[in-house]
């Protein structure tokens, strides 16, 4: 059960970075859209400004692809009715902090209590 407690110790301070990170990024995305390359680097971890592109279709082009969608997923049931498909089965886990104790959890790694103010 060592490596059980040891993963749950890592995984409540990763949990606590993650959020972090998520109430510093805007302002970090400030800072380098202020930046004239929009490049920076910091304690060896380089920065630099994309452009996430999101694309919103014509009402005829999405209604051929969400047919399109629909096909596929006719084919995918008639290959397991059929049985003509294989299933590659690895074992894994899920590990998460229940969120009616997140923030007990989380206040409890020093860096997460430092920037959200909790004492």
């Amino acid at each position: 059960m060592n490596a059980i407690q040891l993963y749950a110790k890592h995984l409540i301070k990763e949990k606590a970075h993650a959020e972090i990170c998520a109430d510093v990024k805007e302002q970090a995305l400030r800072e380098l859209q202020r930046l004239e390359d929009g490049k920076a680097e910091a304690f060896g971890v380089e920065f630099h400004l994309t452009t996430k592109v999101t694309t919103k279709y014509a009402k005829d082009i999405a209604d051929i692809l969400k047919d399109l969608k629909a096909q596929e997923e006719q084919q995918k049931k008639l290959a397991k009715e059929s049985a003509k498909y294989r299933e590659k089965r690895t074992p894994t886990f899920d590990a998460s902090i229940p969120k009616s104790t997140e923030e007990t959890i989380l206040a409890g790694v020093p860096d997460y209590r430092k920037h959200f103010g909790i004492k």
